[in-house]
């Protein structure tokens, strides 16, 4: 047989022996179910659901399961349906697409942690989705980038000296995960309370806060060094959330984790009034602060004091030599510079720019502002954290989620800590 078509014939079989394979389609109720959800309640704002949920990792999941059944079934089919239709194999497009889902899934199995694991099979007991389903969505960010910004911003660089943290997530809007935006108040066993602001059938963490004042955000940084073989990005943020009293438990937690994919972390420490960005491929990682002198050696980083700001770019040379994105190429000798990249001066430069020019001034308006100053018309979500306030915003129709207005929350609410 000609050797190319041996390979079509061997990924094609195996397509349609995982596609066969007996699943069942979720377990059984616990038989405490009633119980478990007398600790777990489901409220809307402004159109934005808020489930608020409260046990062990598996109870959780089952909350959000069964309060946000239809949601979670919705969703799961809509995000699983988007992508096949993008490979132009006819008939075999979804097989091949679960089929890549699952091989990458476990690939990470071993490096996620069981509660997580627990937490999804409660989600699928609950919603009724098969808990493979589940797993080929939780296996998605690895494999489709975020492209985003993050900027943090306190002390001297604001107008009261309070800390805020501006979070835009740019994303494919076709798959129209906006439309499943949720809130999840989370207290969990043995965990830090905190708000995930995340999405309905998918329970790691891509935006959130919590008790502690700790506010995560991520980049996609695309780059040639990188690995299934890992904890995945969004389990990465839910653990930072969970077990971060202070921003160095924060940089820590991505520090010490076997990495998947390049991604520059941006973390703020509302109490302590300091915030750091974190440059990692799957093997290197370098930590920075405001207005670090490790930045000055590259000539199109901005440090500023009281500001850290950062989009899918690196500054650290280590990383940033075998960065793919903003016109990085591992192949050539040196760095390449960032400038003329959408990454550099639409969502970089122009956080700078607008930081600069108000500097001294920023509070919650402006930061809104500046949200609206750098999205693409990918922009999916915006946050804007205050702790102990944030502002959430989501696309609608073909505006971005920095035009579609913001909704306040409260976190001690949210938490019910009042």
């Amino acid at each position: 047989m000609n050797p190319r078509l041996k390979i079509i014939f061997c990924l094609t079989l195996s397509v349609l022996i995982s596609a066969i394979q007996a699943t069942p389609c979720c377990g059984e109720p616990p038989e405490n179910s009633a119980e478990i959800l007398k600790h777990a309640s489901l409220e809307y704002r402004d159109g934005i659901p808020i489930l608020r949920l409260e046990g062990s990792a598996y109870e959780i999941g089952y909350q959000h399961g069964v309060l946000l059944k239809d949601k979670v079934r919705q969703a799961n089919r809509q995000i699983l349906g988007y992508f096949p239709k993008k490979i132009k194999v006819p008939v075999l497009g979804k097989l091949v697409f679960n089929f890549i889902l699952d091989r990458s899934y476990r690939k990470m199995a071993p490096h996620i942690p069981q509660e997580y694991k627990d937490e999804m099979r409660g989600l699928a007991d609950g919603s009724g989705v098969s808990l493979k389903n589940i797993k080929r969505v939780h296996a998605i960010p690895e494999l489709y980038s975020t492209l985003c910004a993050n900027g943090v911003f306190f002390g001297k660089a604001t107008r009261d000296g309070r800390l805020y943290h501006l979070r835009n997530l740019d994303w494919n809007r076709e798959i129209g995960i906006q439309d499943y935006l949720c809130l999840f108040a989370v207290k969990k066993e043995n965990a830090i309370p905190f708000v995930n602001i995340g999405y309905v059938s998918f329970i790691g963490s891509i935006s959130g806060m919590n008790a502690g004042g700790i506010s995560v955000g991520q980049i996609g940084s695309e780059t040639k060094d990188y690995t299934l073989k890992g904890t995945p990005m969004p389990f990465l943020l839910r653990q930072v959330l969970e077990k971060s009293g202070r921003l160095e438990d924060a940089a820590q937690i991505i520090l010490g984790a076997k990495r998947t994919i390049g991604c520059n972390y941006v973390f703020a420490a509302a109490e302590e009034k300091n915030a750091c960005a974190i440059e990692t491929t799957a093997r290197h990682a370098a930590v920075f602060f405001d207005n670090d002198p490790a930045e000055k050696i590259s000539s199109f980083a901005l440090p500023m004091e009281n500001s850290v700001m950062r989009s899918d770019f690196a500054v650290d040379p280590a990383v940033r030599d075998l960065q793919t994105c903003a016109a990085g190429n591992p192949k050539k000798p040196g760095l390449e510079d960032p400038r003329g990249s959408s990454a550099y001066d639409k969502r970089y430069l122009g956080q700078a720019e607008f930081a600069k020019k108000h500097f001294g001034s920023l509070d919650s308006a402006l930061m809104m502002e500046l949200a609206r100053t750098i999205a693409p018309g990918s922009n999916v979500q915006s946050v804007v954290y205050g702790f102990p306030e944030f502002w959430v915003a989501t696309a609608k129709g073909k505006a971005r989620a920095a035009d579609s207005g913001y909704v306040r929350f409260s976190l001690s609410e949210l938490l019910k800590n009042e």
